[in-house]
């Protein structure tokens, strides 16, 4: 996933498997940084370094960034039941906090083959209200509050 950052450089985030072959377990998330419009990249660096979730942060779906400059990455951990969250920075992605896992909306059934398996990698996105929502449905009465109006990140 390729974002612009505050100060005009591009990063771009990617998962890597710390054990090919291992399952989602080892995959963890870097990113690396180009201030030449993507010619050269700076050496990659472990976005949560140590965590063990299956990658964190942006790596599938497009930021939001609210106007005060937070940045929202919807992600999700894929062992076990697939639980979605949000990955939250409030230093232009330098790092990152996990929000509380996201309520499957009553009525989404999210299965393969006959399995539940949960919501994964959901897109947020701005209503027409201001308000961040993911799955159509607002963010209401989650912990986390997105209250503010945001704007989509390299449009």
């Amino acid at each position: 996933m390729l974002r612009r950052r505050q100060d005009g450089k591009v990063e771009l985030y990617f998962k890597v498997s710390a054990r090919p072959g291992s399952g989602v377990k080892s995959w963890r998330t870097f990113s690396c940084i180009s201030d030449d419009e993507g010619v050269s990249w700076s050496a990659a660096k472990e976005l949560v370094p140590g965590d063990g979730t299956g990658g964190r942060g942006p790596v599938k779906n497009k930021c939001l960034r609210l106007k005060d400059g937070r940045l929202l990455a919807p992600a999700s951990t894929e062992i076990g039941p697939w639980r979605s969250f949000v990955d939250i920075s409030d230093d232009d992605g330098r790092t990152w906090r996990k929000s509380a896992v996201m309520p499957v909306p009553e009525g989404i059934k999210v299965a393969a083959k006959g399995k539940a398996f949960g919501m994964i990698q959901p897109t947020l996105f701005v209503a027409a209200d201001g308000s961040v929502v993911y799955a159509d449905l607002p963010l209401v009465d989650y912990p986390l509050v997105l209250a503010d109006r945001a704007e989509v990140i390299l449009k």
